[in-house]
């Protein structure tokens, strides 16, 4: 594949990873989760986000085509910021491994530079796509969006077994996971659901795990693209709420508030 289609390039970015990186946001996702905050990265087809402010309407075009070349040189404007943070790159989206071959290719040339790469993934793709990235992967955030099949479809509308199977395999060979479970009003928010996340995630072999706390960052964005943001009158959640959660996960694991 010679070229992808990305939403975003943002630099400087303290949340996704170790050190100040790089975050190249990947449009296009196979899941429908009704939290998302990534809402403009959902559809793999460029869009128009109409912003209304006051009397003015600003609009925004989101999605771009990109080369491996145009995507690295950018990344590598940052390179010494990496290196005096111990930062790095991240690829999210979205969800970036359905764009596995260009990946694939654009990690080699920036592994080739010696930039420290992390892969965001909900993990709901083919494993083939994650055998592609191995090779050039420091680690996988990994999202655990649900403890059971059920839920995942309900809140997601993905594939819950193909998840697990992937997140098995990649344990199995010893890849670094980092696994990022995003906590949701109404849906994981209490100590029962965590517990039994953590439980599930004992038996695969999980050892790193971080929470995520809701936000309504994207809020703005269903209203530039003409969508209904189902969690609009929930407030964002701050760290000291999930303390409950968080001592839960590190009876287990390596586990930290992150977001």
């Amino acid at each position: 594949m010679k070229t992808a289609i990305i939403s975003d390039i943002q630099h400087f970015c303290v949340s996704d990873g170790d050190g100040i990186r790089t975050t190249v946001f990947f449009k296009g996702c196979n899941l429908r989760c009704k939290w998302c905050h990534n809402v403009e990265c959902i559809s793999e087809m460029p869009q128009k986000l109409r912003y209304v402010i006051g009397a003015k309407e600003k609009i925004v075009d989101c999605g771009k085509t990109v080369t491996v070349e145009e995507v690295l040189q950018e990344l590598l404007e940052d390179k010494r910021f990496y290196e005096n943070s111990g930062g790095g790159v991240t690829f999210s989206g979205g969800e970036p491994l359905l764009q596995s071959e260009f990946l694939a290719v654009l990690m080699q040339r920036v592994k080739e530079h010696g930039i420290h790469c992390i892969v965001d993934t909900a993990g709901d793709v083919p494993f083939a796509a994650f055998a592609r990235v191995i090779p050039y992967t420091d680690t996988f955030f990994f999202d655990i969006k649900a403890a059971n099949s059920e839920d995942f479809l309900k809140y997601t509308c993905g594939n819950f077994e193909n998840v697990l199977s992937n997140l098995r395999k990649l344990v199995a060979q010893n890849v670094d996971v980092v696994i990022r479970i995003p906590v949701i009003p109404n849906h994981n928010y209490s100590k029962e659901y965590m517990q039994k996340t953590c439980d599930l995630l004992r038996e695969i072999g999980v050892k790193r795990v971080q929470l995520l706390p809701f936000n309504r960052l994207g809020s703005a964005k269903y209203e530039a693209l003409g969508k209904l943001y189902l969690y609009k009158n929930f407030e964002t959640m701050q760290k000291s709420d999930l303390t409950e959660l968080l001592e839960i996960c590190a009876q287990y694991f390596d586990a930290k508030i992150d977001g």
